[in-house]
């Protein structure tokens, strides 16, 4: 089968829908999809792939099938994708994301949405956010509109049932054709047998931006901390000032690392060898932090929300947002690495995240798509 992804700006990427776009295309190649990337002219094009030891999975990156450099970039986009491109293309399913409604008409399309494009079906810009973010509004209100304009004709995958479950409630007096694919967040392990070596620390992968939270699970931990004596790593962009006076001094004495950026390779080690991860965000559409923990075979602390509990494998130990004496306390209960069962265990869940595992879930839903 012939696959065309929408790849604009999605190289170098590394959170978000970029992210996601990238895991897919990888997960289609290994379900021996036929994929072909579009993008700008002038686009960068790489993988960034967390580390594998298998030489076969290593050679993905090289089994893209073509690139087709015909994109209108971004700046066109917004109105091109309300014209439609006429030209013919030699595929048989165009994926698309950002902009819905964007590529060529002459074959069957999904659109890969994370989250409703906007709250109300009719898209009508809010007055309030055309007044403090007029941009981001401006863009809401264009998805929504040229989502309107394929949603019959299109099949819509959600990266989870929370997700799904917004979009019906946002889209459901239209015909909705909509189906749950999760994003995939790794190569399957190939070392079931063997337990992993666990370090002295915690993990957090979450900057300060948009609904995420770092900053309630670092100060927990930093009050915690001569219960325990265990480090803590931080992955993500983190202003010092919203820090404790606990957690600045952690910092000073290097039990406390906060690291801007990682490449995929280095968070994979640092997720494989951590006691467990801590995940706290107000609101998302899947919870990629906890899905990749759980691959590597590795415990999460994470805060209860509605989608986090779709994670609920016995692995995940939840707390109220405004309970932080509740994260305290299980902060101190995951000092102490799995054993070998349970972290065998923990990693058998977590591979139906993999890449290989979504690709499968991909392939059943291609494969009813063309009948």
């Amino acid at each position: 089968m012939k696959i065309l992804v929408d790849y604009q700006d999605v190289s170098r990427r590394f959170t978000g829908v970029p992210r996601a776009t990238q895991d897919d295309v990888v997960s289609l190649i290994l379900a021996g999809q036929e994929v072909s990337l579009w993008m700008s002219k002038f686009e960068d094009f790489r993988f960034d792939l967390p580390s594998t030891e298998d030489r076969d999975l290593a050679q993905v990156p090289h089994k893209v099938s073509s690139i087709i450099r015909s994109r209108p970039p971004n700046k066109k986009a917004w109105i091109s994708q309300f014209i439609r491109e006429q030209a013919i293309f030699d595929h048989d399913v165009f994926i698309a994301s950002h902009f819905p409604s964007l590529g060529p008409k002459n074959m069957k399309r999904i659109v890969r949405m994370h989250d409703p494009f906007h709250d109300r079906s009719n898209g009508l810009p809010h007055f309030s956010n055309l007044i403090s973010s007029p941009k981001n509004e401006i863009a809401r209100f264009l998805r929504n509109k040229a989502y309107l304009t394929v949603l019959q004709s299109s099949i819509t995958v959600a990266s989870s049932e929370y997700s799904a479950n917004k979009i019906r409630e946002v889209y459901g007096a239209y015909p909705l054709n909509i189906r749950v694919v999760n994003c995939a967040v790794g190569f399957e392990d190939k070392s079931l047998g063997k337990q992993r070596t666990s370090n002295n620390y915690f993990l957090v992968v979450s900057g300060m931006r948009q609904r995420k939270r770092p900053d309630i699970a670092i100060n927990a931990w930093a009050r915690t901390f001569p219960s325990h004596k265990k480090s803590l790593i931080v992955v993500g962009q983190v202003p010092h000032e919203v820090l404790n006076d606990f957690a600045h001094k952690l910092l000073d004495s290097g039990h406390l690392q906060i690291k801007n950026s990682v490449s995929s390779w280095e968070l994979s080690m640092l997720q494989s060898q951590a006691l467990a991860s801590i995940f706290v965000s107000e609101g998302e559409g899947f919870g990629r932090p906890i899905a990749e923990s759980l691959l590597r075979g590795k415990p999460v602390i994470a805060n209860d929300l509605e989608v986090f509990r779709e994670f609920d494998c016995g692995y995940v130990s939840y707390f109220k947002l405004d309970n932080t004496d509740e994260l305290e306390y299980l902060i101190i209960q995951h000092a102490e690495p799995l054993t070998q069962e349970n972290e065998l265990d923990c990693r058998k869940f977590g591979s139906k995240f993999s890449y290989e595992s979504i690709g499968f879930k991909w392939k059943q839903l291609l494969d009813s798509m063309l009948g």
